[in-house]
């Protein structure tokens, strides 16, 4: 998570949105945002996952 402002008690109520960018069969992209109530961006984060299959008979 990468902050781009501060975020306090006296910043109020804040939204987090976050959206797959991508996904694939064991690969998948997302992105999050954090916003302030007036929309100023707070904070921003990326992330890559791999998915594994669960070994058979567990």
């Amino acid at each position: 998570m990468n902050f781009s402002r501060a975020i306090r008690a006296d910043t109020g109520r804040v939204r987090a949105e976050g959206r797959v960018v991508s996904k694939g069969r064991q690969v998948i992209s997302a992105e999050a945002y954090v916003k302030a109530r007036d929309g100023k961006l707070l904070a921003h984060g990326t992330s890559t996952l791999l998915v594994l299959q669960a070994a058979a008979g567990r």
